[in-house]
């Protein structure tokens, strides 16, 4: 099963993580959070806002974790990302993938959020006390 949301309000990832723990089935889960950072190399962050391409950002990561699925044989696959404005602390994405084994799990959940740094249709502009940029997109 694959399951993608893309939201503007706070997620709760404890919560999330319990309810994919519900399955028994499978024998590996890896979970990753990403989380806004209080400062960079630019400076400490007032907050971070991420706008998308809301009706391509679905579409897409939906694709890739399909591509995961097939290409590691996954269980479960659950992908959260938000955008709007953004606090220091706040998480902004969460990747949870499970299979039979771990080695799987991680390899795909490592694809999963490489790909996703790089290519989802997310855009970040770090605002500062007097300026704001807008981030790169690497790995």
């Amino acid at each position: 099963m694959i399951l993608v949301k893309i939201q503007k309000k706070k997620f709760n990832p404890q919560k999330i993580l319990q309810n994919a723990q519900k399955d028994k089935k499978y024998g590996a889960l890896v979970s990753f959070v990403g989380s806004v950072r209080e400062e960079t190399n630019n400076g400490k962050i007032k907050s971070l806002l991420i706008e998308h391409y809301e009706n391509m950002a679905e579409k897409v990561i939906f694709k890739t974790a399909l591509t995961a699925k097939e290409k590691w044989g996954l269980d479960y696959c659950f992908i959260i990302h938000r955008y709007g404005k953004l606090r220091a602390g706040e998480s902004i994405v969460m990747v949870i993938t499970c299979s039979k084994h771990r080695k799987e799990a991680f390899a795909a959940n490592q694809y999963i959020i490489d790909w996703l740094k790089v290519n989802a249709p997310f855009w970040k502009k770090e605002i500062f006390q007097n300026e704001s940029k807008w981030v790169e997109q690497s790995v």
